[in-house]
């Protein structure tokens, strides 16, 4: 009579060892997906911020969503500088992996601005990896252009180790061949 009450009790820790280990599993898989809404939230919530403080931008025009760190900006803009200043403030918002402008129109503009687009990619990667900030384009000149699948950079660096952080950065966006680099340090 002993050995079968310790081994119901043993099977009944058994037990519930098992359900508190599978309940503790199927509570964290279905965190995951909060997390993530949340975290996008966030993001969007950002992006949004960022917009309505750029003078440039008519924030009102653009809307913003985010879904697993890629943010999609829709609506219209009066320019390609408003193009690039909206993807450079999106990117270079934390946890943004990607800019989607597939919905974003130039008022006037069937004609895809790919270059503007791979440079304020550029551009907002920099900032958001604390390789640059928004205060080097101005205070060290520092430019990045994009034409045909080229990247030109000029102006002035930090250090070496900045430059080469660029040159790199640049090497590694999407459908450029090319970097040509006019990069000192200051």
């Amino acid at each position: 009579m002993m050995n079968c009450k310790k081994l119901n009790f043993r099977s009944l820790i058994v037990t519930l060892v098992v359900l508190v280990f599978s309940a503790n599993t199927a509570y964290s898989f279905n965190l995951k997906p909060i997390k993530e809404e949340v975290t996008d939230s966030i993001i969007t919530t950002n992006v949004k911020a960022k917009l309505l403080k750029n003078p440039v931008l008519n924030p009102l025009h653009i809307s913003a969503s985010t879904k697993n760190g890629i943010v999609k900006l829709s609506g219209n803009i009066d320019s390609s500088v408003q193009l690039e200043e909206a993807v450079i403030e999106a990117g270079s918002v934390k946890n943004v992996k990607e800019v989607n402008i597939d919905n974003l129109k130039i008022s006037g503009s069937d004609q895809p601005l790919q270059d503007a687009i791979v440079s304020a990619n550029l551009k907002a990667k920099l900032i958001r990896e604390d390789v640059v900030s928004i205060r080097d384009f101005v205070e060290n000149n520092l430019s990045i252009e994009v034409k045909e699948n080229s990247v030109y950079l000029s102006g002035n660096a930090k250090d070496k180790n900045q430059i080469k952080k660029i040159k790199w950065m640049a090497k590694t966006c999407k459908n450029i061949k090319y970097v040509h680099s006019n990069l000192q340090v200051a």
